[in-house]
């Protein structure tokens, strides 16, 4: 007992001394030595750079020649106008030190890698787009560049918090919706000297209205082309009016038809992240009758416009082969898709298997058939459709679909378009050759 009593005696001694050494300015002594370990957090990579660079934050923070703050406008999908106050290393000079090529076309950003390998969620840019002069509308109308920012706030410079990397990139115009490219936690940036794909041209549908006149209304094939219209003459641009400003699972009650009189030049243009603007979809109205003024050369793939394409008048074959599923094939970027229960011709709308291209997009699926519900998750996107519901849901947000969900021979169906962008796709529609194109 007396020993224990030494003991602990010496120890709250000791422990005193150390107190007093550590007080007159000398470090007091640690349990264990500290550990830093500082990774490389970026990545640029791809045929579009003459070699693969990785960056630590350090090095991002040490390039202090390329590194700015600004208060970067935006707006939304719903749509809401937003501030972003960030500072950032200049993209244009990270890609410099990887090299940039000059055929390089494409870049994306993507997040950080998930667990099995794959990207969680990223977005493809033209590249002379995303490094194009581009602004800031927070005050004075002022140049900013695009840029991968390590410090961010949203009500000031002074709430600006260091964290995860995030592209953001200024405004063409004021109203441009840039904030869906401002990529969360990005990670990977792939420069490529791929081809960029053009976007179809919008198509338009007329109708009288009582007292005069026609409503126009406007599609472009997938939530993400915004459509650009004029109705005095001139050329359509990311200047002019937008005709569909709220994305369809938000406030689709927003994307109303336009009134126009007798011979007045309607003009669109299709535009989208990652696409070549579409050719220019012109027309006037004269005694009921549309005149195209600018005819769009053909596409190969015209996209599905609302309603769904009209599926064949021939009965369905009993297949599994996509070339044999009641005469429509499906193709997700390229590669053909198998059913085991051909598409549906339901309601005049065009119904596929939801599991066989949910699975086929990296999606996860799960059964619920206590609620007769499917619910499919891909990186942080859920989407919940229940058998015979007309409003399925993307994280939570109702979509209104014209045709509810079915099941036919053991398998669940769903309107085509809908599963196509339930994850962020598009979709081009072939009628002559009976075939969806479906482009992730």
């Amino acid at each position: 007992m007396k020993t224990m009593k030494k003991t602990i005696a010496l120890m709250i001694t000791l422990a005193f001394a150390l107190t007093l050494i550590s007080a007159a300015g000398q470090p007091a002594p640690q349990a264990y030595a500290a550990v830093t370990v500082d990774e490389p957090i970026l990545t640029v990579k791809g045929d579009g750079v003459e070699r693969e660079v990785s960056f630590t934050l350090a090095e991002l923070k040490a390039m202090t020649a390329y590194i700015s703050r600004n208060a970067y406008s935006a707006w939304n999908t719903w749509p809401t106008k937003q501030t972003f106050y960030a500072q950032g290393v200049a993209l244009a000079e990270l890609l410099k030190r990887a090299g940039l090529k000059e055929g390089a076309t494409m870049i994306n950003v993507a997040t950080k890698p998930e667990a099995d390998g794959r990207a969680g969620y990223n977005i493809t840019f033209l590249l002379p787009d995303l490094l194009a002069e581009r602004y800031t509308f927070e005050g004075a109308k002022a140049a900013v560049p695009a840029i991968i920012a390590f410090r961010q706030g949203d009500k000031g410079f002074d709430t600006m918090e260091e964290g995860d990397l995030r592209l953001i990139f200024g405004q063409l115009d004021a109203q441009e919706q840039t904030s869906l490219g401002f990529v969360k936690s990005a990670r990977i940036i792939t420069v490529t000297c791929d081809k960029p794909r053009k976007l179809p041209a919008p198509e338009a549908k007329t109708e009288p209205v009582p007292g005069g006149g026609y409503s126009v209304s406007l599609t472009g094939g997938s939530a993400a082309v915004k459509i650009y219209y004029t109705t005095d003459g001139t050329a359509p641009t990311v200047h002019g009016k937008m005709y569909n400003i709220s994305a369809p699972n938000w406030q689709p009650e927003m994307n109303q038809p336009f009134r126009i009189q007798e011979n007045t030049v309607v003009r669109a243009i299709a535009v989208a992240a990652g696409y070549e603007n579409s050719d220019e979809l012109s027309f006037s109205i004269a005694q009921g009758q549309i005149t195209a003024l600018t005819q769009p050369p053909a596409q190969a793939k015209p996209p599905v416009s609302a309603p769904e394409p009209a599926a064949p008048a021939s009965p369905a074959p009993s297949a599994p082969s996509p070339e044999a599923a009641d005469g429509i094939k499906v193709y997700i970027d390229g590669e053909a898709v198998a059913f085991d229960v051909p598409p549906q011709n339901i309601g005049g709308r065009i119904l596929v298997p939801l599991r066989a291209i949910f699975e086929a997009l990296g999606a996860e699926i799960e059964w619920d058939g206590a609620a007769g519900t499917v619910i499919a998750q891909k990186g942080g996107t859920v989407v919940a459709l229940t058998i015979g519901d007309a409003s399925p849901t993307v994280d939570g947000e109702a979509v209104a679909l014209d045709q509810p969900g079915v099941i036919v021979e053991g398998r669940t169906l769903a309107p085509l378009r809908f599963v196509a962008e339930a994850f962020g796709g598009s979709v081009e529609w072939d009628g002559a050759a009976q075939a969806a194109y479906i482009l992730r």
